[in-house]
């Protein structure tokens, strides 16, 4: 998402924020990440990454589906400013 003005944006570093998402019709955590000083937003998807080690969960690297519907699920973000 772009076009977050100037008073809303961290002013050092970028703030990742745990949000509930829709993709393609399901509810998935993700996270936002509030880009410090660009005035964007970007979103992630989560999901089961597989490991050597294990199944942890983490943030998909294909993103969102190409299909049905995405957004925010009743989610407000909460990050500072400092």
């Amino acid at each position: 998402m772009t076009g977050l003005p100037l008073i809303c944006q961290p002013a050092t570093a970028n703030e990742l924020v745990p949000i509930s998402l829709e993709n393609n019709g399901n509810n998935v955590m993700g996270a936002a990440e509030v880009n410090a000083l660009s005035g964007t937003i970007t979103f992630f998807c989560s999901g089961i990454i597989a490991t050597a080690v294990g199944t942890p969960i983490g943030y998909l690297a294909a993103g969102f589906t190409n299909t049905g519907i995405k957004g925010m699920n009743d989610t407000t973000i909460v990050y500072s400013l400092a």
